[in-house]
């Protein structure tokens, strides 16, 4: 998918910016105002990019969310390198390179969506997501890649779609019962049985005698 927007990327105290029409631009970091506006910035953890370059938060994708959504529950550290190795991409080794893994890392996520089962599931959510407050930047992508058609005037804020723990399997607190079991005593093993039991009654000197006519019968 062709991501309209720059992707913009801090390592080693400079900046790169790379935008969707390949053109590529790096400073330092008290140089970020030369940075483009005219379209949104695809970034990797904004609050920490926007507070280093000391820039308002304005309209953005971050990647880190994308990757929340399409891979719940799995770890990776905050950054490109981290998100390239979780998802088994080359790691970046500058700036230059971590603004163009940022296209290849959102194109990654898009595909894996292709690959959902329930994918009507996940286009209620997005779509709830994308009617909460401003919206999620993220809802038309998703939803496209899904293979659904987004419509910003039919996107409505659905509260059983936010009910994602529908979805998990159910689990218990402790491990079932056991069944049943059926252990056969055979006469031989309750013969030697009651015979150590009366063995033990000697010892302790509260007599006891056995009678085979009584262990037969037992």
């Amino acid at each position: 998918m062709n991501l309209p927007a720059t992707s913009l990327c801090l390592q080693n105290g400079v900046w790169a910016a790379l935008t969707s029409d390949g053109e590529l631009m790096s400073g330092k970091m008290r140089e970020a105002v030369k940075l483009p506006t005219d379209k949104p910035l695809l970034v990797c953890h904004a609050p920490y990019t926007f507070s280093r370059l000391n820039l308002s938060a304005s309209a953005h994708f971050d990647v880190l969310e994308l990757f929340a959504f399409v891979r719940p529950a799995v770890f990776c550290v905050p950054t490109v390198g981290g998100l390239c190795r979780a998802l088994g991409l080359p790691v970046p080794q500058s700036a230059e390179d971590a603004a163009a893994s940022l296209f290849t890392i959102v194109n990654e996520l898009l595909l894996h969506l292709k690959e959902e089962k329930n994918k009507q599931r996940l286009i209620d959510l997005a779509s709830a997501m994308g009617a909460s407050g401003q919206g999620w930047a993220w809802t038309p992508a998703v939803i496209e890649a899904l293979g659904g058609v987004y419509n910003p005037t039919a996107v409505t804020r659905s509260r059983e779609a936010l009910d994602v723990w529908t979805d998990l399997p159910e689990w218990a607190e402790e491990a079932p019962i056991p069944p049943p079991a059926n252990n056969i005593i055979t006469g031989e093993a309750a013969r030697a049985h009651l015979h150590d039991l009366i063995t033990r009654r000697r010892a302790a000197g509260r007599g006891g005698d056995g009678r085979t006519a009584q262990d037969n019968y037992t």
